[in-house]
């Protein structure tokens, strides 16, 4: 006897069709109707599994979330990135730190905090915002966000530190250095960043690097601080 689950011209609610089997037999022959298939990629379209092999969306979709630095060790790796930066520009002159809009702004604030705690004045700080000179934006579905950037009248022979929460492949820098070049020529362009995940696309390295965090592509990390976030944490997303 046929199972039950199998009925002519229903649908899974992943929207695979059960189609009917011979009698004995114990496959399903799944076609997918939906993006699902991208979910499930152990099945193809038109390919015939077992059908207790099949995760249910709900499974497939789970995801965890490992902690890497809590709120306690972001002010401690920001303080230590401080450091980095003082051992190179002792005075902080002709300094300028840029943050890459969102989060990086964030931590160029916080990061002025601190050295203005060290050398008695506050550096000058400025944000970029680089979604115009993305080189995905065309590809990507609707409109790109279009932010602000902030910067000091003129860069021409200053030393510029961009500030980003995490260097991945290396293709926000690209587009950021290009949008530097609308305000001007510095000396010298710096590249600080909280985590360097690695996977670079781009010959892009970071002079200075808070955590240096081993990924995999399948994997993200998320930086969140209170300033948009309401709580300070880094996550290993997987």
């Amino acid at each position: 006897m046929k199972s039950a689950c199998y009925k002519r011209n229903t649908t899974h609610r992943l929207g695979i069709r059960h189609l009917p089997l011979p009698e004995g037999k114990d496959l399903c022959d799944y076609r997918m109707n939906r993006p699902d298939r991208e979910v499930l990629s152990g099945i193809a379209k038109n390919f015939r599994v077992p059908y207790n092999s099949v995760m249910s969306l709900k499974e497939s979709q789970v995801m965890t979330a490992k902690s890497l630095l809590d709120k306690e060790e972001i002010a401690a790796v920001v303080g230590g990135l401080a450091l980095q930066v003082l051992a190179r520009h002792p005075n902080c002159g002709n300094l300028i730190l840029v943050g890459i809009q969102r989060r990086g702004a964030d931590i160029a604030s916080r990061l002025a905090g601190v050295l203005a705690s060290r050398i008695g004045r506050h550096p000058v700080i400025g944000t970029l915002d680089i979604n115009l000179y993305r080189d995905d934006w065309t590809s990507i579905e609707g409109k790109p966000l279009i932010g602000s950037s902030v910067m000091p009248a003129n860069v021409d022979d200053s030393v510029i530190v961009l500030v980003d929460d995490v260097l991945f492949t290396g293709r926000t820098v690209r587009a950021a250095l290009e949008a530097l070049l609308d305000y001007g020529r510095p000396r010298a362009v710096e590249l600080l960043v909280l985590i360097d995940r690695g996977h670079r696309e781009l010959p892009i390295q970071a002079d200075y690097v808070g955590r240096v965090i081993p990924t995999g592509l399948d994997e993200h990390v998320d930086v969140l601080l209170t300033e948009r976030d309401g709580e300070d944490s880094v996550r290993l997303v997987s």
